[in-house]
């Protein structure tokens, strides 16, 4: 999780509770600046784990910060490429899509006054 939502910008996470279906926590996106933060409660689900294929891939985008907020700076391919490069797989088309899917589809809400109100997600 912290890779994710490093990704997504957090320079530090203040984690709040972790259970076996919930994660929640206070996103640090500017240490000097109290106001730049942004609370998050992710619903752990089967479908929405991170699996170590899956952790690897969200790993690379923190590390070489390929993205521009949420957004990928690289297209499909070139994620592709650069993942089995990294990792020293060769991987289908179909099978990194299956992947990508699962990326993709991972949401993390965001609070607002301890409502749900918005998502953290990468796309392209």
């Amino acid at each position: 999780m912290s890779h994710f939502l490093g990704a997504l910008g957090a320079t530090e996470i203040d984690w709040n509770s972790e259970t076996d279906s919930l994660v929640s926590g206070t996103v640090i996106y500017e240490l000097d600046d109290p106001e730049e933060v942004q609370d998050f409660r992710w619903h752990i689900s089967r479908e929405n784990t991170l699996c170590s294929t899956l952790f690897n891939l969200v790993k690379l985008i923190h590390k070489n910060e390929l993205l521009d907020i949420d957004k990928f700076k690289i297209n499909e391919y070139e994620l592709k490429q650069l993942y089995c490069e990294t990792y020293g797989l060769d991987l289908s088309n179909k099978q990194f899509n299956l992947l990508l899917v699962s990326l993709l589809n991972i949401n993390v809400n965001m609070l607002d006054y301890g409502e749900e109100t918005d998502i953290f997600f990468m796309h392209f």
